[in-house]
């Protein structure tokens, strides 16, 4: 059990060293890494409601509310509502947002290559199979299918 205490940590610890990693490229540009993940989706899948980012993103109603608002106040994003439900909002990438993309790729692909530098390309197909094999066991913890914690 110790062994798989210290693998959580050691995750934890490389997802905060990686988040603190792209601050460090993304300062001065006004954006947030989390923003950039954000912006990252949407310019790959233009036009999204906030409830399909929810879905694809696994983030709460609320934090998204709050993340787009500081987005579009940035002028990085912006809402149009949906011309066939007039209910629904879609988000879309302004000029701003797209050349803040452009940058936030560089960081992404350099926080890429000095995370992974010395890997052979066996060891990151392993990796990813593994780190796959992880997420979807959680997701299925998620859904019900897995045990629960007895108190």
């Amino acid at each position: 059990m110790r062994e798989l205490k210290s693998l959580g940590t050691l995750m934890g610890q490389v997802i905060r060293i990686r988040h603190n990693r792209m601050t460090q490229l993304l300062e001065g540009l006004g954006i947030h890494p989390s923003q950039a993940q954000m912006l990252f989706l949407l310019m790959h899948d233009e036009g999204l409601t906030q409830k399909q980012i929810g879905e694809k993103t696994n983030l709460r109603p609320a934090t998204i509310t709050v993340m787009l608002n500081r987005m579009e106040k940035a002028g990085f994003v912006e809402r149009k509502q949906d011309p066939e439900d007039l209910r629904v909002y879609r988000v879309y990438i302004t000029d701003k947002g797209r050349t803040v993309d452009e940058a936030v790729q560089m960081a992404m692909e350099q926080v890429q290559k000095e995370a992974y530098e010395g890997f052979s390309n066996e060891e990151m197909l392993l990796m990813r199979r593994l780190l796959n094999h992880v997420k979807d066991n959680l997701e299925k913890a998620i859904k019900g299918e897995g045990r629960k914690v007895r108190h």
